[in-house]
C-alpha cells in the first residue's frame, strides 16, 4: 500500500499546482485553454505543458490533443504522474449548468481521477465552488 499512498500524494500535489494556475487564469482571462503538467515522482513542482495553438482563438479541442501528446512524450520520458487541466460546463445535480475547471489526474500506481471545480462570474469578479473528486478515466496513459 505504501505505494498506492505515494502515488495518491503525487497525484495531490499535482492537482493542486495545476488548480492554482487554472484558478489564476480563470481570474485574470474569465476562462483558460487547456493545459498539463506532469512530474517525475515524489512531490516536486510539476513541469507545466502549454500547447502552442495557431491563431488569435485556437480550438480547444486541438489545444487538448496537444497537451495529451506533450503528456504522452513526458510518460516516455520517465514522467510519473500527468495531469490535463480544462475549462468545461457541468450541471451538478439540482442546479443548472455552470463552468469548471476539470483536472485530470494519473499514475501508475493508483486510478485516475477527476477534479472538478465550478466557477461563476458575478460582477467583474469569480467566485469559486466546493472541489469535487470523482474517479476519471485514463487519457494520457493507455488503459490497463
Amino acid at each position: 500500500m505504501a505505494g498506492a499512498n505515494a502515488a495518491r500524494q503525487e497525484m495531490e500535489a499535482l492537482g493542486a499546482a495545476l488548480l492554482t494556475t487554472a484558478r489564476e487564469l480563470v481570474e485574470r482571462n474569465g476562462g483558460l485553454y487547456p493545459f498539463g503538467g506532469h512530474s517525475r515522482g515524489g512531490v516536486e513542482e510539476p513541469e507545466l505543458v502549454t500547447p502552442l495553438g495557431e491563431g488569435a482563438f485556437p480550438l480547444p479541442d486541438r489545444l487538448l490533443e496537444e497537451v495529451v501528446q506533450g503528456l504522452r512524450a513526458a510518460v516516455a520520458a520517465g514522467a510519473v504522474a500527468t495531469g490535463v487541466c480544462a475549462d468545461v460546463v457541468v450541471r451538478p445535480p439540482g442546479e443548472g449548468s455552470t463552468d469548471a475547471v476539470r483536472v485530470l489526474l494519473e499514475h501508475p500506481a493508483a486510478p485516475p481521477l477527476v477534479l472538478l471545480l465550478a466557477y461563476r462570474r458575478e460582477h467583474g469578479s469569480v467566485r469559486f465552488g466546493e472541489l469535487l473528486v470523482a474517479p476519471g478515466e485514463a487519457l494520457v496513459r493507455e488503459p490497463g
